[in-house]
């Protein structure tokens, strides 16, 4: 084995195939041994990209498609029929509309509760709240 298939990772993770013909992976500093057919792959592929400067970033909007529609251009003009949409604290949406269910945590159970202006009690379990929240629905 001779030292030029000795290569020093500088990427974040670097796939290669290695002086078996085994697939591989690296990480940034660690020093592998490298396939000789492959050689040339690896050094193409292990650099660092140089950071994009502030004007690249700018040329970035000459690509957009003109024909298409950009949030900050879109005017809204009645803004009762934009649908609401909540996402509660785990990132999921919650449909306002949606049933209340087994899988709807206690806080929001809670929140359809007063959003509905149903009296919960004393209830503080889940099963206990969707009963209150179902009984008050058929009052």
């Amino acid at each position: 084995m001779t030292a030029h298939w000795l290569r020093t990772v500088v990427v974040g993770l670097m796939s290669y195939i290695d002086e078996r013909g085994r697939y591989r992976t690296a990480t940034a500093g660690e020093t592998v041994r490298v396939h000789e057919d492959q050689l040339e792959r690896f050094d193409r592929l292990n650099v660092l990209a140089a950071p994009m400067s502030s004007t690249a970033l700018l040329d970035i909007a000459d690509f957009m498609d003109p024909e298409v529609r950009h949030v900050d251009e879109i005017e809204i003009e009645d803004p009762d029929e934009v649908p609401t949409v909540v996402v509660d604290g785990d990132g999921a949406t919650q449909d306002p509309e949606a049933e209340p269910s087994d899988a709807w945590t206690v806080p929001r159970l809670q929140e359809y509760a007063a959003a509905k202006q149903i009296d919960l009690g004393d209830a503080t379990k889940k099963a206990d709240i969707l009963a209150a929240i179902q009984a008050g629905r058929e009052n």
